[in-house]
């Protein structure tokens, strides 16, 4: 999933944005989801500093309580993965946003042509994330591409006979098997029970008394077995 976080005080500007993602990501089979803001405010803050992925920020530089500017520096003091574009009538001020760099990928004036300009670099975001290792699987009939990093676990349902996949912001049910599942999956993977695989970079925690296996989101499994203790502790670090 790709997550467009858009922030402008100009709600006409904001719909504009909007409409221009649209038209782009819905040829498209890649999931995705916009979130506008109009101030960088507490929801803001909760989904910058959420862990999850693939996240393209769209920033004016003028904003009602604060300056896109420092939003980017906030951004950047822990997340360097993500991409920000700045579209703002305040182009003199480019060379500031570079001079800190901060990374971002364009600065766009309002004046320019900047509806042009911005597809042209949303389609550039996509090439980027294109080139990032994911998981392609098919659910409810619908082809899903899953970056690696968004994955929390997979369990196998003994009632459905399903995989459930679990990410940061979704569950999916899948109709393979779970070996299926694991022939594709990165090093960064573990199986902790015969039912269950975890994503080891994504555990915030591990109570090996309680088999408990507690992710950075705060969701838990207790698919943890004797057999697979060992290994979960070496590969783990806990």
């Amino acid at each position: 999933m790709i997550n467009f976080i858009i922030c402008d005080d100009c709600q006409i500007v904001n719909k504009k944005i909007v409409n221009i993602i649209s038209k782009i990501m819905m040829p498209t089979d890649i999931e995705y989801k916009v979130n506008e803001f109009i101030d960088f405010n507490a929801e803001f803050k909760k989904i910058m500093n959420s862990k999850i992925g693939n996240k393209v920020y769209i920033l004016d530089v003028e904003v009602n309580n604060t300056s896109g500017l420092d939003i980017a520096r906030k951004i950047r003091e822990k997340d360097w993965d993500s991409v920000i574009i700045f579209v703002s009538a305040h182009y003199e001020l480019s060379h500031q946003a570079f001079k800190d760099r901060l990374l971002i990928l364009d600065f766009i004036s309002k004046f320019d042509n900047y509806e042009q300009k911005l597809k042209d670099s949303i389609y550039t975001c996509l090439n980027i994330l294109k080139k990032k290792p994911y998981l392609t699987f098919l659910s409810s009939n619908i082809m899903n591409r899953i970056n690696y990093d968004d994955i929390l676990y997979i369990t196998r349902d003994e009632k459905t006979r399903k995989v459930c996949l679990y990410t940061y912001y979704k569950k999916f049910d899948i109709n393979t098997t779970l070996s299926e599942i694991e022939k594709k999956l990165t090093h960064s993977f573990i199986k902790t029970h015969r039912a269950c695989i975890i994503n080891k970079n994504n555990i915030k925690k591990i109570d090996f008394n309680l088999n408990k296996i507690i992710f950075k989101n705060g969701d838990h499994t207790y698919l943890l077995s004797r057999s697979n203790k060992k290994e979960v502790r070496e590969k783990c670090k806990c």
